[in-house]
Formats: C-alpha cells, structure tokens, sequence
C-alpha cells in the first residue's frame, strides 16, 4: 500500500508498464471534471471511475487479483482502512467479473483520511474498506491490471 499527495505520484514511475501509463493519465487529465462513471484510459488495462458516493459507516473488506487500485480523493470527507491480505478473514470466493473477494470481518484495520488531492495504492496483496464517512464523497478510482 503506498498512500501520497498527487503532487508526489511521479516518483511512483517504474512499478509497471500499465501504472506508468496511470500515472501520465492522472498528470494530464481534470479528474474532477470527468462525469461519473467509467472512462476507458487504455482499454482494459488501465480505466477510471469516478463516482459521487454516499460515504457510510460498513465492513466490507475488499482485495483484487488482477488490478491495483489507484484510489483518489476529489473532494475530503473519506477515509480507507488498510490491512495485509492475510490479516483479514473470511474472505468469499473469487469473484472473476467483479475482480474481488470480500470479507466481513470486524478488524478496523490502519485508517487514512482521505484528503482532497491525496492518493492510495492497493496492490493485490492488500485489503481495503473504502468508503467510509457521513458525507457525500466524490472520488476517482483508476484500476491499473497487474502485468
């Protein structure tokens, strides 16, 4: 998990061919401008959503097989629980069209506070609660598949 400032995400170049592809997209492009929904970035290697959620109070653990997240907040108001992978229980099975496996489990995890122009990665191996809040968030996620 690496979690930065947008500023920063150029020194984050190098992980993959398809998160340097992430990134010159997320450099170029008005995030906050883009209408919610998805937009494909370079088919389905790398795309973004973008969403205007209700942030609430859940447990729902999530993780990923085969994309990174790159979770990016537009707007303040969330905040993201992070675990290792093996420190979360209970995980469903694989679900192959949605690229995930969740778990209910009430361990609170690491919270960051999403601020606006801020970032966090969650590679394969971690497991993430976003979402939670009382606000109505707006936000971009750009699925990044692994090579």
């Amino acid at each position: 998990m690496i979690t930065d400032t947008l500023k920063n995400i150029s020194l984050y170049r190098g992980i993959s061919k398809h998160m340097d592809t992430a990134i010159d997209f997320i450099q170029a492009a008005d995030l906050s401008a883009l209408s919610d929904g998805k937009h494909v970035v370079e088919g389905e290697n790398v795309f973004v959503n973008v969403m205007s959620p209700q942030f609430k109070e859940q447990n729902t653990w999530e993780a990923h097989r085969n994309y990174i997240d790159i979770q990016i907040a537009l707007e303040e108001g969330e905040t993201i629980q992070w675990l290792p992978l093996e420190d979360v229980p209970g995980w469903s099975e694989y679900d192959m069209g949605g690229d995930c496996v969740l778990s209910h489990d009430n361990n609170p995890g690491m919270a960051i506070p999403m601020q606006k122009g801020q970032f966090a990665v969650f590679f394969p191996l971690d497991a993430h609660k976003p979402g939670l809040g009382s606000v109505k968030g707006h936000k971009a996620v750009v699925k990044v598949r692994v090579e």
